[in-house]
């Protein structure tokens, strides 16, 4: 919600991007996290076809990876308490 960094946060991705692989993180189960994924693949690719480092590849596929899991336990949490 808030664009200000967690105080001595060092990832260099957007919030809420870099948030997600933190510990901290707790996500809503009802954000749009379908669409920070898009953004997040998007932002993959466009640093692989700049030539970015393999340890920046390999943060955005970290930050993907915990992305596809929030988006997998929300929808599970949704069917939950929905009864289903």
């Amino acid at each position: 919600e808030d664009k200000m960094r967690c105080e001595g946060c060092k990832s260099k991705l957007p919030v809420p991007l870099g948030c997600y692989p933190c510990r901290n993180f707790r996500p809503l189960a009802d954000a749009d996290h379908q669409s920070q994924l898009d953004k997040a693949n998007l932002k993959y690719s466009a640093n692989k076809k700049a030539g970015a480092s393999d340890r920046a590849l390999q943060k955005i596929i970290e930050v993907i990876a915990y992305i596809q899991v929030t988006i997998k336990k929300c929808d599970e949490l949704k069917e939950l308490s929905h009864g289903k």
